[in-house]
């Protein structure tokens, strides 16, 4: 469907974000607003990422933007009315960059559980919680001392390459696969489309761990592997919360 309530609604929501994109900036004068979203391609900022995917809905945004309003000059009436899927996609794009997901929005959206393990923990026991929960990660603590990702792929690899039978007696601490995960501390904070940068990076990242301020001594508030982001990447639009994410 489209009205001229959809015009008006659209032009609202661009107005919006265009003056966002000069807070964002710091800019004191007027810059062009496609300047703007190449400036915002290069500078370091919370949105770079967001902008950088969706680089060429947002300079559409600006080019109906002008049609819209120059028709309008003419007479007063809209010459062009827009569609509710333009509404749409303008108010995604404003809530994106005006607040964008998180890490912590996207282990939610997952399901993504958060279960921690001590050093200690009988293994046989460790196994049968991760193939329940279907958990393919676990945080490893010595107390409240934060030691590393255990990587349930990677125990069951290191068992059967030892022709490890009986897991009764052994505990994590048996089969240390310390060095076999790669992981960063991030702040919750930082925004999903931040992730494929992320897992880009020269140390081979498959585990990205979400901490208040992105210090291994806070309490782990989500993780995502790079098979998360992938899935969260391949959806334009990341749904609703669904749930509270599940600790132990």
């Amino acid at each position: 469907m489209h009205s001229a309530n959809n015009s008006n609604t659209f032009l609202a929501y661009f107005n919006q974000i265009d003056k966002y994109l000069s807070y964002i900036l710091w800019l004191k004068k007027y810059v062009p607003y496609h300047e703007r979203i190449t400036m915002l391609l290069t500078k370091k900022t919370k949105i770079r990422s967001f902008v950088n995917k969706f680089e060429s809905k947002l300079r559409y945004f600006g080019d109906l933007r002008n049609h819209l309003v120059h028709g309008f000059r003419l007479d007063n009436r809209h010459y062009i009315h827009v569609s509710e899927h333009a509404v749409k996609q303008i108010t995604f794009a404003h809530d994106q960059l005006t607040k964008p997901q998180t890490l912590l929005d996207g282990a939610i959206w997952l399901e993504s559980k958060v279960i921690f393990a001590q050093l200690a923990d009988p293994l046989n026991e460790v196994l049968e919680l991760m193939k329940q929960q279907n958990i393919q990660y676990l945080p490893v603590y010595q107390d409240q001392l934060f030691l590393w990702i255990l990587s349930f792929r990677d125990m069951l690899a290191r068992l059967v390459h030892e022709k490890i039978v009986d897991t009764n007696t052994m505990t994590i601490e048996d089969v240390d696969i310390s060095y076999a995960t790669e992981y960063v501390f991030v702040e919750s904070g930082t925004s999903v489309y931040d992730l494929p940068e992320i897992f880009s990076g020269k140390d081979s990242t498959e585990i990205v761990i979400a901490t208040d301020t992105g210090s291994e001594d806070e309490k782990i508030q989500a993780m995502l592997s790079v098979h998360d982001a992938m899935r969260l990447q391949s959806t334009q639009e990341i749904p609703k919360k669904k749930q509270t994410i599940k600790t132990k």
